[in-house]
Formats: C-alpha cells, structure tokens, sequence
C-alpha cells in the first residue's frame, strides 16, 4: 500500500505520516516512509509518502492508493499519483481543485471532529489519521493504542 500525506509547513503531515506507519507497523507490516520538506520561503508543502508493505519493499511507486491532504495544495500537486482503485480523503472545508471524479473523493470535515472534542487546528491531522484509520479498516482499539504511545500529553 502506498499513502502520501501532505499540509503546509505545521500542519503536521511529518507526525501523521508518522502515526500511520506505527498503525500498519503494529500489524506486523513493514514501513518505509520517505519524507518532502519543500522550502518555507516557497510555500512550504511537506508530504510524506508511507510505503507499507509484508515483505519490507522500501521503493516507492509512482501511482499510490491513498492522498491524504491537509490542504487544497497537496490534493492538486498529487491527484494525478492516485492509482485507479484509490482515494483522496481531504478536508470537506477545503476547496479540491481536482478533476477526479466525486466518487474518487472522501471529504472529511476535520474542522468538525476537532471542534467537538475540544482541540486546537494543529490535530487536524489527527483527525485526518483517525478517518483514514477508518477507511482502511484499522481496528480502533489499534488506533487508540498507537496515539496514546505517540501523543502524550505534556
């Protein structure tokens, strides 16, 4: 499976790539991830492409199952690197300037989610990580075990 997610710089698309490869890696997968920093100065889009697989490929395909974006930015510079039986999940309050067909698309509204419990926009991400979870069929026992470990409280 191959998954990229991407934000502006401080969105936190380095700690979602992150958790997503703690999720499939406390399956028993291995993981890769190859992480993007682009240049604060030009706009700043991070990615990180997340590599899973079972018998430990670290390459990265060009065409991937899954784009989870943080921001309008990711979903146009990677729409075109979705394989034809992949998603984009993005933010529902975010214009996606694609031309994938509806059905391709899974709009989250991640401003929502974190509202109601409270947090702050930086766990949008988390949110974002939580619908994928959901998506990909990651049992949420899992999901809550790999967060608690990975987000502590300070």
């Amino acid at each position: 499976m191959q998954i990229i997610i991407g934000g502006a710089a401080g969105e936190g698309s380095k700690k979602a790539g992150l958790l997503i490869a703690k999720l499939f890696n406390s399956y028993g997968f291995r993981v890769f991830i190859h992480e993007d920093y682009g240049s604060v100065i030009k706009g700043g889009h991070n990615f990180s492409h997340v590599t899973v697989s079972e018998e430990g490929k670290d390459a990265i395909n060009e065409k991937v199952d899954f784009v989870l974006a943080l921001n309008s930015d990711t979903a146009t510079k990677h729409k075109d690197k979705i394989n034809d039986e992949g998603f984009l999940v993005c933010d529902a309050d975010l214009p996606q300037e694609t031309d994938l067909p509806e059905e391709k698309i899974i709009k989250i509204p991640l401003n929502i989610i974190v509202d109601e419990a409270g947090g702050i926009p930086l766990m949008r991400n988390t949110a974002l990580v939580s619908a994928f979870s959901k998506i990909a069929g990651i049992e949420w026992e899992k999901l809550e075990e790999v967060l608690k470990k990975e987000l502590k409280k300070e």
